[in-house]
């Protein structure tokens, strides 16, 4: 494919409401090769994660759009061309703004500066955190093609959403640890850059919460959730609003997706639900908590949500017989479950 015709310019909005001037086009369209469900899950923030499995069929289709894009000092940059994508595992097809080389290069300049200005809070290389946490990531991303690959030989017609991730292969895959109090992490997602603090590992001791947790960012970059076009609306007020669900969407998206990596890296999946059952406990939710985050507009959904749609048996049977295909010559990394407890 040829990237250059789908290389976004750029325009100077200096006042948020010239963003509204310069939207031409619908953001999510569908295009005539995606086959038709109820409720598209493109356009429906509610629907259920079983749903994902439905098959569809995307090309990228260059079109042109004008929409916020990211921050650059005291201005914004718009981007005025989209194309569509496939995301793996689900088959949703998403609009996204730029080439994941693109993205790429990006991602590589602002990682390099972010190790520039908090060199004093990242923790030795060598430290045996960091060895630990990089050897857990180096089981995840080679999972990424492998269960790909087993979908691919299952799948009956499916070969747009089984084929293989190239560009994941040219990604310089960074994971390091950062000296930090808070439950969080940044993902660099377009260059599979992902920082990883130390409060979580105080948390979160075992291999299997640790890798539950790398596989849910994994599972951010290789569905591009950075280069979404819905990405570009979160720096406006008004706008954000209207993103959040589709935002919080994609936090599901990668939950689904970081379970089935998990399977096929060879850990146990039925770790995923119980790390995010152990993370509502420890964020201390409760219904009022959960309430407040939708009033607020929080991007994550609430842990109990997130257990209950990755425990739901039709997800659940598809990562343990991922699980099981792996594992069948008894070389899984799974440890003992009853420690996630």
């Amino acid at each position: 494919m040829n990237w250059r015709h789908l290389q976004p310019s750029r325009l100077n909005v200096r006042r948020p409401l010239d963003i509204l001037h310069t939207i031409h086009c619908p953001i999510f369209r569908r295009l005539p090769t995606v086959v038709p469900v109820h409720r598209d899950y493109c356009t429906s923030p509610q629907r259920s994660v079983t749903h994902l499995l439905s098959h569809r069929r995307s090309q990228a289709s260059p079109n042109v759009i004008s929409a916020l894009g990211i921050r650059g000092g005291s201005r914004f940059n718009v981007y005025r061309s989209y194309h569509y994508e496939t995301v793996p595992y689900t088959n949703r097809t998403h609009a996204v703004f730029c080439s994941a080389q693109r993205a790429r290069n990006i991602v590589d300049s602002h990682f390099a500066d972010y190790k520039k200005e908090h060199a004093s809070e990242i923790i030795d290389p060598q430290h045996h955190d960091s060895v630990r946490v990089r050897d857990i990531a180096l089981k995840i991303v080679p999972a990424i093609n492998r269960g790909l690959a087993i979908k691919r030989n299952k799948s009956q017609g499916g070969e747009a959403s089984s084929q293989r991730l190239d560009w994941v292969d040219k990604l310089n895959w960074e994971v390091i640890v950062v000296e930090d109090k808070r439950i969080t992490a940044e993902c660099f997602a377009g260059g599979g850059k992902i920082v990883v603090t130390t409060r979580i590992l105080e948390l979160f001791r075992t291999d299997d919460e640790i890798a539950a947790f790398l596989a849910h960012e994994v599972g951010h970059v290789i569905a591009r959730h950075s280069c979404e076009i819905i990405k570009l609306f979160v720096y406006w007020f008004p706008t954000r609003l209207l993103a959040t669900p589709f935002l919080r969407r994609n936090e599901l998206e990668a939950d689904y997706i970081g379970m089935l990596l998990l399977a096929a890296a060879g850990f146990d999946p039925r770790g995923a639900p119980l790390f995010y059952d152990k993370m509502g406990k420890i964020n201390g939710e409760s219904l009022l908590t959960n309430f407040l985050t939708c009033i607020f507009f929080q991007v994550h959904p609430s842990s109990k949500k997130r257990s209950r749609l990755l425990l739901q048996p039709k997800v659940m049977e598809e990562a343990m017989e991922l699980y099981r295909e792996v594992t069948s010559d008894g070389q899984g990394y799974d440890k003992d479950l009853d420690s996630l407890n």
